[in-house]
């Protein structure tokens, strides 16, 4: 997925201008071979969030536990699909909503 690697781009420069504004350490180098799960934006529709399932790009639909109701004036803005310790995979999904401070 395109936008993945993206994402990954925009955390690295992140974590160097911190660094270099001598707010936190050296980014660490990561390895390869282990998968530590990736960030996805929303273009096109291509994640669409069904009944028990979540469509992702590459991945297709993946069966999920959805623990609340999403509101329909609610806009998805992006997924994060990580892997614990114990090798379970977890989805957070991110959604903005537009309400009027007084």
């Amino acid at each position: 997925d395109s936008l993945s690697l993206s994402n990954t781009q925009l955390n690295l420069e992140k974590a160097f201008r911190m660094f270099f504004k001598r707010k936190q350490d050296l980014p660490k180098f990561h390895s390869k071979k282990q998968d530590y799960g990736y960030t996805t934006n929303l273009v096109n529709n291509n994640i669409v969030l069904l009944k028990g399932y979540i469509k992702l790009p590459k991945l297709g639909d993946v069966k999920i536990k959805q623990h609340r109701v999403i509101p329909s004036e609610m806009t998805l803005k992006s997924v994060t699909v990580s892997k614990s310790s114990t090798g379970k995979y977890y989805v957070s999904i991110l959604y903005e909503y537009k309400k009027e401070i007084k």
